[in-house]
């Protein structure tokens, strides 16, 4: 989650294993916080996980893993 500014004050990032998980997760937040407008829904599928391991068909850590570039100071 992180704080935003503007009309939209509030974001929330979630790993859900299933697409049909975020209608149900958006309907659970909106019946816990009473008044709360959900305005946008940003789906991304098979992400690669931050810390490098890519993500197998059932979303779990595959046997790859990327090792991320740094930069050279």
């Amino acid at each position: 989650m992180a704080s935003v500014t503007g009309r939209a004050n509030f974001l929330v990032v979630m790993w859900l294993s299933s697409v049909a998980h975020v209608l149900e997760t958006e309907q659970r937040i909106q019946e816990l916080v009473p008044g709360i407008e959900i305005q946008q829904s940003v789906i991304s599928l098979r992400p690669v996980k931050r810390l490098g391991w890519v993500l197998d068909p059932r979303g779990g850590a595959s046997e790859r893993f990327i090792v991320p570039e740094l930069p050279l100071s």
